[in-house]
């Protein structure tokens, strides 16, 4: 083999060589292209999926708090609503105060320890007998305000008069949960007073007599005076003349 020939051979394979790397080369960047290619199509995807997971999610727990706050929301109008019809409650006209008559066969004391029970339990149906007792220290108009437990932890009823209806504080609903309102002192008494007792009587009756005091004062001698009068003789309103000395 001459020299010519060997050098045509050793280019040829060199040239083979060159070829059979290029097409390695460039099959091995097809296979990683493809690879990287479908690895981040399938990361898109996931990203995709986890991002539709998600929001799912959001919507589901979304419509889980509509659902809940629509039924607390339900929920407590439907415990007043109760309350309201069961009692036969009547709203004070103009005030914020409920008015729960009370039944003729019915004792005072446990009608409104039964009624105060259930109106506490209107705002809360999970109320314990501790809270249920102070907020009636603290909301409870009562009968004419004769009401409070006793040291068995009882309502008693000190009232002398029967009344015809338990005064409460009315309750407005705001989104889910209910509150107390708050009536004026005019107010609560018009309540009392519909409810057949009021508890200022007695007050009322003081101030009249401070009221009459002074007037009784004005027609009433001092003390001075009549026993000036008692002293003074009963005849002639002259006095006698002095008696002359004797010479």
């Amino acid at each position: 083999m001459s020299e010519l020939e060997w050098m045509e051979r050793e280019e040829r394979y060199k040239s083979g060589v060159v070829r059979t790397l290029v097409i390695i080369g460039t099959i091995s960047v097809l296979f990683f292209g493809a690879g990287f290619w479908v690895l981040h199509r399938q990361q898109q995807a996931t990203e995709r999926a986890e991002a539709e997971a998600e929001q799912a999610a959001l919507l589901a727990e979304a419509a889980r708090l509509r659902a809940e706050f629509a039924a607390d929301s339900t929920a407590a109008a439907g415990r007043l609503a109760d309350f309201r019809h069961n009692y036969d409650v009547e709203e004070l006209e103009g005030a914020p105060i409920y008015l729960v008559p009370i039944p003729g066969n019915k004792s005072v004391q446990r009608f409104i320890d039964q009624v105060w029970s259930d109106y506490m339990r209107v705002m809360d149906p999970d109320v314990s007998d501790e809270v249920i007792r102070h907020g009636f220290e603290l909301r409870y108009i009562n009968v004419m305000n004769r009401a409070a437990y006793n040291s068995r932890g009882r309502i008693v009823w000190n009232g002398e008069v029967r009344p015809t209806a338990v005064v409460l504080p009315s309750m407005k609903q705001r989104r889910t949960e209910l509150e107390f309102e708050k009536p004026s002192f005019a107010q609560i008494i018009r309540g009392q007073e519909s409810a057949g007792v009021r508890i200022i009587e007695e007050e009322e009756l003081l101030e009249e007599a401070v009221e009459e005091a002074p007037a009784i004062s004005q027609n009433t001698p001092d003390a001075g005076e009549s026993e000036a009068m008692e002293e003074q003789p009963a005849g002639s309103d002259e006095q006698a003349p002095p008696s002359e000395p004797s010479p």
